[in-house]
């Protein structure tokens, strides 16, 4: 009987231990790991598997891993429960008239998008391997390629001998390279499993997988030469367009005709359509301009809400084609700092649409500085990659409000500003604005502190008030100076005049910038166009042998 049960309980250990292996062998399999824990490659790295949803309602991958890790430019919106996907060509607005509209599958505050709409969207490769539960992403810009096997090898877990093997790959299975390190490679199986072989186990000439430059997106049509622009300021309805000053060697006109009227995004429009017959009929191209009030409580408003700003991007599609100008020029100043990423996604947004209609998209910025709503808020990095050109407005170095005298635009200033920009966007996206406005300031000594206000002035007054006070040339700013006394006042004027433009204008050469930009039209003498066109003609041309 006592033999009996010892036999009875060791064959029930025997069982329960042998049942016990069986299921840590099927456990090390690795299907089966895959198929508990799905694994997530990008250009061969493993990341988490909570990227990823695998549910009976199918495959969905997180819009972080897409944007943050899969570098595509997507961007959620919690409020309206809207997914944007952009790139150079196209705009998708996901849960807003979109054929993917049904797709996006919200896990708490983060979306998911199905893997057919990914595959059907993205730029690079993405596949799902089912037997394997595995998800690989091969980035645009990786260069992988395939290989095959020249011999039976098992695939391990690291690039060295004595590292752990987990699955078996025989002669001639083609396997895509994924790293090449010393005498080992970084492979993908035909079933998606990630692993590590010997060199010699690859019938190739092995090199490591590298990331390619991508291609730089190309212009709408645009000036075949530097471009020469002036804003036209508009702050009522535009008279008869054929008693302005023709200046022929202008390029581009910049009407302001266009601001933001209230926070549901609709448009103030001062324009009118035979202006266009008239830029046409002189060869002028037209990129009508819009301000946002130059309001940030409204620019909120409006950029907060992807609906919003769809509706505004439609709107200014249709003004600029109503009117038949060959694009448009964005003038948003004045943005809070935390709307930042929210103004980069409606220039990322609305220059994909324009682009499709060849209609050009300018944004124009200031010069670096420590100011958050006038400088620190533009991403300027990020705004040249979805913007046909920048336009640097390199004036206003001492402000009217700023209270310290001081000149609109010296020469250092103004080639500072330069170097940093195109330090983050590329020089020949660059177009450099120039005053034709100087100011007066007049300094209080009555007051302690010692008080600055300032009165500004067009060219020819300027000028004029130069000559009157024998203003004299500082080569050290390129400027002429003037100051005289009143008692208690000082008087300071630093001149905005020909010498001094075209100094700044020689900087298009130096930098090779797309061209040059003046504020603002009716401000400066009209003599100074032919200088302006022949200095942009001849990078070598020598002011001092102008006359005007």
């Amino acid at each position: 009987m006592l033999k009996n049960k010892i036999f009875i309980t060791a064959l029930a250990i025997f069982l329960i231990g042998s049942l016990g292996i069986i299921i840590w062998i099927q456990q090390m399999r690795p299907e089966k790991l895959s198929l508990l824990t799905p694994s997530v490659y990008v250009d061969g790295w493993e990341y988490s598997s909570n990227f990823i949803s695998t549910t009976n309602d199918g495959i969905h991958i997180s819009c972080q891993m897409l944007r943050d890790i899969a570098n595509m430019e997507i961007y959620w919106d919690v409020s309206d429960k809207i997914v944007v996907y952009t790139n150079p060509k196209q705009v998708v607005y996901i849960g807003l008239d979109s054929s993917f509209d049904q797709d996006i599958k919200w896990i708490g505050s983060m979306p998911f998008l199905p893997l057919h709409s990914v595959e059907l969207l993205y730029d690079g490769k993405i596949t799902w391997y089912s037997d394997s539960q595995c998800l690989h992403v091969i980035r645009p810009a990786f260069q992988s390629y395939q290989t095959k096997l020249v011999k039976n090898e098992w695939l391990k877990a690291y690039p060295f001998s004595k590292a752990d093997f987990y699955q078996k790959i025989f002669k001639d299975q083609s396997v895509m390279v994924l790293k090449v390190q010393n005498d080992w490679v970084k492979i993908s199986t035909n079933q998606g499993i990630v692993g590590w072989v010997e060199k010699i186990s690859l019938d190739t000439d092995l090199h490591p997988p590298h990331y390619a430059l991508p291609e730089k997106p190309k212009k709408a049509e645009t000036v075949s030469s530097k471009i020469c622009m002036t804003w036209h300021y508009v702050y009522r309805t535009m008279s008869d367009p054929e008693e302005f000053y023709v200046a022929e060697e202008l390029d581009v006109l910049s009407p302001t005709w266009l601001s933001l009227a209230n926070e549901q995004g609709d448009l103030v429009d001062k324009g009118r359509k035979d202006y266009i017959d008239w830029a046409n009929k002189h060869q002028y191209q037209v990129w009508i301009g819009c301000t946002n009030s130059f309001d940030p409580d409204l620019t909120h408003a409006v950029l907060e809400s992807t609906k919003k700003r769809k509706t505004l991007i439609d709107a200014l599609l249709l003004k600029v084609e109503y009117y038949g100008a060959s694009g448009l020029n964005i003038d948003w100043e004045n943005i809070h700092l935390a709307d930042k990423d929210l103004f980069t996604q409606f220039i990322r947004e609305l220059y994909p649409i324009f682009h499709q209609n060849n209609l050009l998209v300018s944004i124009d910025i200031t010069t670096i500085s420590e100011s958050e709503n006038w400088s620190l808020c533009y991403d300027r990095e990020k705004l040249g990659k979805v913007t046909d050109y920048i336009v640097l407005m390199a004036y206003d170095q001492y402000w009217a409000g700023g209270g310290e005298s001081g000149s609109v635009a010296e020469y250092d200033w103004v080639q500072k500003g330069v170097e940093e920009l195109i330090e983050l966007v590329p020089a020949d996206k660059v177009i450099l604005g120039v005053p034709f406005y100087s100011r007066l300031w007049i300094e209080d000594h009555s007051t302690i502190p010692i008080t600055a206000e300032s009165e500004s002035y067009y060219m020819e007054y300027a000028m004029e008030l130069g000559d009157t006070y024998s203003a004299k040339w500082d080569s050290s700013i390129r400027q002429y100076y003037a100051q005289w006394e009143r008692y208690p006042y000082t008087y300071k004027l630093w001149i905005e005049e020909p010498k001094s433009v075209l100094h700044k204008v020689q900087l298009v050469h130096k930098y090779n910038l797309a061209g040059v930009a003046f504020w603002r039209k009716g401000y400066e003498k009209t003599e100074i166009w032919p200088l302006v066109r022949e200095v942009l003609d001849n990078p070598s041309q020598n002011i001092n042998e102008l006359s005007w």
